[in-house]
């Protein structure tokens, strides 16, 4: 799992709700858990997120709504 994803899950676990990609990027960055020399770290995340839940389908830990929300 790479750095976004492993980011994504722990904000997500941790929040215990549906979060946007934006949202997650800015509390990943915000705890230390993601750093990125990117301009558009968000839309890294974002990119990430769908690729990952388009290839895993059901067996991806991310379900993808109006925002992204972890199986629980």
């Amino acid at each position: 799992m790479n750095k976004f994803l492993a980011s994504a899950e722990k904000n997500l676990l941790e929040a215990k709700r549906p979060l946007s990609s934006v949202e997650i990027t800015r509390l990943a960055i915000e705890s230390g858990v993601l750093s990125s020399n990117g301009k558009t770290p968000e839309r890294s995340m974002n990119a990430q997120l769908n690729t990952d839940v388009k290839l895993k389908v059901a067996n991806s830990i991310f379900i993808k709504d109006c925002q992204i929300n972890i199986h629980s």
